[in-house]
């Protein structure tokens, strides 16, 4: 546990300080412990400014810290952080062997924040066993990192905070860490500094939130969703731990999928595409989408073409010359009718730290 700098906390409060500033009264931040020299001028000089121009309802701040030049010392290990979903798996998989040296995995982390449920209740410690369980297969050293800065603070996980927020957790453990790899969602093509997701714009969190102590990458960026889903079928692990759902339930002990969610629709979409549906059986109810299939297509019509992800896979579809059931059209124009023709969550938008 890094004590010598304030470093995790000062990001770890990063938007919360600049949605609650003022540029009548800026808010200053005071740091009992130094602040990594070279973080500090990146914050200041670029980062700070940056956003606060950017996004109209986050404010410039002061930090009011001593400075530290000094590297400190570290086991130098190399992380990323394991929940079980598409993005994670393709990390991990594609970085763990890696035989550049200094750059292997070899610690998975379980980035944990705890809003309103207990650390008792069932879902949670499933959620953690099952990262657990995938960092032993996998041969990696397992790390639980658990934080009240989202109850307490934010008091909601929303990927406006996500990227800094992780960012902090692994900062409070550079002593160990020298390398991070931060699992992107998005190419790098779509970078993009907007309100309602860090994770647009996660490649200039990754390069200002370094350090001389800590380096992180947006990794996975270079691939589409569709095409990491396709990477992580041809592995075993995957069929048994794969984990994308928003509501995940547990049956006779085990994690499943709830197969209709979101999430669950779209990767099971693009299993079906690549043909390997049938072999993560273990955590979805493919007899279900089998049975639906123009229901589970027809999200693809229901979500529309500017959806990056919904486009991506109806290429994908048009590439291997797979004809899109008309059927399937309609039931997502059904769909679409019965929403009141909104394609979307608006809550998604609204998101203030």
């Amino acid at each position: 546990m890094c004590t010598e700098r304030s470093d995790a906390f000062v990001i770890g409060l990063l938007l919360y300080a600049m949605s609650h500033s003022t540029c009548e009264d800026p808010i200053t931040m005071t740091c009992l412990a130094p602040l990594s020299s070279r973080l500090y001028y990146q914050l200041v000089v670029l980062l700070i400014p940056t956003i606060s121009k950017e996004l109209k309802f986050y404010n410039s701040i002061n930090i009011n810290c001593e400075l530290d030049d000094r590297v400190i010392n570290s086991k130098h290990a190399v992380a990323t952080g394991v929940s079980g979903g598409v993005d994670s798996f393709y990390t991990l998989l594609k970085n763990k062997g890696e035989n550049i040296p200094g750059f292997n995995i070899t610690h998975g982390v379980y980035l944990e924040y705890k809003t309103e449920a207990s650390s008792v209740d069932e879902l949670p410690l499933k959620l953690h066993e099952l990262a657990e369980n995938i960092c032993n297969e996998l041969g990696v050293v397992f790390v639980n990192i658990s934080s009240n800065i989202v109850k307490e603070v934010y008091r909601i996980a929303h990927e406006a905070i996500i990227t800094p927020m992780f960012t902090s957790y692994i900062f409070a453990l550079q002593k160990l860490f020298s390398i991070y790899y931060f699992s992107s969602g998005h190419p790098y093509s779509s970078f993009k500094i907007c309100s309602h997701s860090s994770e647009l714009y996660n490649l200039l969190y990754m390069h200002l939130l370094s350090s001389d102590n800590l380096s992180f990458y947006s990794t996975g960026s270079e691939a589409l969703r569709h095409e990491k889903t396709e990477f992580i079928s041809n592995f075993e692990l995957p069929r048994h731990y794969l984990n994308v759902c928003r509501n995940p339930y547990i049956e006779n002990g085990v994690l499943k999928n709830c197969s209709k969610c979101s999430k669950c629709t779209r990767t099971m979409i693009d299993l079906y595409l690549f043909g390997k549906l049938d072999l993560f059986r273990d955590i979805f109810d493919v007899d279900k989408f089998n049975r639906n299939k123009d229901y589970y297509l027809g999200y693809l019509v229901f979500k529309g073409k500017k959806d990056h992800y919904v486009s991506e896979t109806l290429e994908a579809f048009r590439k291997k010359k797979i004809k899109f059931p008309i059927s399937a059209r309609v039931a997502g124009l059904i769909k679409l009718l019965k929403n009141g023709f909104k394609r979307g969550n608006p809550l998604q938008y609204t998101y203030r730290p």
